[in-house]
């Protein structure tokens, strides 16, 4: 994307984790409308359509999945042409449609583009994790984490799969974080939740009730979490980590 359209993409994603799915749409809109073959700005558009409980969105998601198959060829076929926020976004689209294989596969070949790539490393962690393969997510965390290990998302996945290793340190973990996880309530939200799995059922409730209240004032109660972690509320389902980083900024990648 030229720059001034990538800068309108990443501030629309800004807007979507911040809720603010109107200007978020209207934001991606503006991308389309200036490339209308931008596979990232349809999928981006997609996304927010679906996060507000518009179905239409995913025509506009399906649309920008066609229009990526291109870039996926090249990149298959060695070329680095496409790599980058395309292939991030390709990666989007297939993770948000639960389909995680396809998903690995697009992040695979943007590390393989870019290397030091954060978001893509983590995301292949995020994909392989909810596919159960547990031993290619940790392999991947790791070079995640060596890129920016002071990032919580990070500390939260690692949490994640101890737990589904059966390790039972993942209450420790969490609590040394536990003064900045309560700054950001959806991942505030995830943790308390890792909580209760971990039969730490009482302090979770607290940790998952406190965050439900501060992102659904007047709908707390009705929010449920859903398979692959998704949040569900009247109306929404909601994906607040996963890909793309928002804010053109990596090391916030996952939310």
């Amino acid at each position: 994307l030229p720059r001034d359209r990538r800068v309108l993409l990443y501030r629309g994603w800004a807007r979507l984790r911040a809720g603010e799915l109107e200007e978020a749409q209207r934001t991606f809109r503006q991308v389309v409308t200036h490339s209308r073959r931008s596979a990232a700005g349809w999928i981006s558009l997609g996304i927010a359509r679906l996060e507000d409980g518009d179905r239409g969105g995913a025509a506009d998601l399906a649309h920008g999945i066609a229009l990526h198959q291109d870039v996926l060829a090249g990149a298959a076929a060695g070329s680095s042409a496409g790599a980058g926020d395309d292939l991030l976004f390709a990666g989007a689209a297939h993770f948000y449609l639960g389909d995680f294989e396809a998903a690995a596969q697009a992040f695979r070949a943007l590390v393989a583009a870019d290397e030091r790539s954060f978001a893509g490393w983590y995301h292949i962690a995020l994909s392989e994790y909810y596919r159960g393969e547990i031993a290619a997510a940790r392999a991947a965390l790791r070079r995640a984490a060596a890129l920016h290990p002071e990032n919580l998302w990070v500390t939260w996945l690692d949490a994640e799969i101890l737990s589904a290793e059966g390790i039972s340190d993942v209450r420790r973990l969490l609590s040394e974080h536990k003064a900045r996880i309560v700054g950001n309530p959806a991942l505030l939200l995830r943790c308390g939740r890792l909580l209760e799995a971990a039969g730490q059922r009482e302090e979770g409730r607290a940790w998952t009730a406190e965050a439900a209240a501060r992102l659904f004032p007047g709908a707390a109660d009705a929010c449920t979490i859903g398979a692959f972690g998704r949040v569900s509320v009247p109306s929404r389902n909601v994906l607040w980590y996963g890909p793309p980083s928002p804010a053109g900024s990596e090391e916030k990648a996952g939310g």
